[in-house]
This record gives C-alpha cells, structure tokens and sequence, in this order.
C-alpha cells in the first residue's frame, strides 16, 4: 500500500503505521523458566522496526512492526501507548491480547460480517447482484476479523463506487415504500 495514497485520505499530522500479528513461532520466557510479566517488551534483533510485547500472561507475545513513523516518535513512547491501549477495552480489568482500537475494529468487522450473512439468507435483493463487488466487501471484513495485515486497494473510484450503493439503496427504499 502507498503512504501517498493514505495521507492523501486521512489528513493527521501524527501517522504512524503498525502492524499487528499473533500468528509467529516467537516465544519468551524467563530465566526461571516462567513467563515474562505483562508489559515486557523484546526488541527484535533481526529487524529494529519490530518488537514483541508481552500483553497477557502466556508465552505467546503480540509481535508489532512500525511500518512509517513520520513524526519521529520513539520506539518507547510507542510501545507505552499500545500497553495502555491493552486496558482500555473496558470488558475486564485485566489486559487485552489487542490494544482496544484492534478489538473494537475486530468486532465491527464480525458484525459486518453477521449483517451480510444475515442479508443474503433474508433478502438476497439488497445485494448489487455483482458478486465481485459482494465478495470485495466481504473479504475486506473478513481480513479485519482475523487481524492479518493485508494491503487493500485504495482506488480513485472508491469514493464514486459508494455513491452508487447510496444511490442503489436510496431507490429501493423508495420502491419498497411506494
């Protein structure tokens, strides 16, 4: 994915670009042999963009790779704001596999994934009938819900795309009500 095409749609003064993964054969333990305490972090010494952070009691870290740090922000600064975002689900006290904007993004991508598998077994007419155009939408919540990094396109035509489904559900809401 180009770093020009997302700044040209989000217009922060602060970016910075993560990528999360649990799914790595990395494990930490201590030199007692128990696990590292929750908020341990391990630089990795093969890429120093990425780190593992020990997010809940178990051997298995969240592995965690800076993809574009514009403002310069430290790696330590960095690693704290994502700790903190461990706690901030708000479901238990103790801390979250995923920082809490990983999570509620994890949960809106099953619910649109729930609302489509609901749509097509109730009324399959609210699709657009393309199927390509169905399975993109589904494959982008389904990336989300399995929080694999995957670039998606970000298209010139994405704005006008949504037009078309804003126009194609304005007109069978009025169908349906005349």
């Amino acid at each position: 994915m180009d770093l020009n095409i997302i700044q040209k749609h989000f217009n922060l003064e602060i970016l910075v670009y993560l990528s999360f993964t649990k799914e790595h054969t990395f494990r930490a333990f201590g030199s007692d042999g128990k696990n590292l305490p929750i908020g341990a972090c391990i630089d990795d010494p093969i890429d120093k963009n990425s780190f593992y952070l020990i997010t809940q009691k178990n051997d298995s870290p969240l592995k965690i790779r800076i993809l574009s740090n514009q403002p310069g922000l430290s790696k330590a600064l960095i690693k704290h704001y994502i700790f903190t975002q461990c706690f901030c689900n708000q479901i238990t006290l103790e801390s979250d596999p995923f920082p809490s904007t990983l999570m509620y993004a994890m949960k809106l991508a099953q619910k649109a994934v729930n609302v489509i598998e609901a749509l097509k077994k109730n009324s399959p007419a609210s699709f657009s009938g393309n199927a390509e155009d169905n399975a993109r939408y589904c494959n982008k919540a389904i990336a989300f819900q399995n929080i694999k990094y995957q670039c998606m396109d970000i298209e010139d035509d994405d704005k006008d795309e949504d037009v078309e489904n804003v126009k194609k559900v304005k007109s069978r809401k009025t169908s349906k009500q005349n």
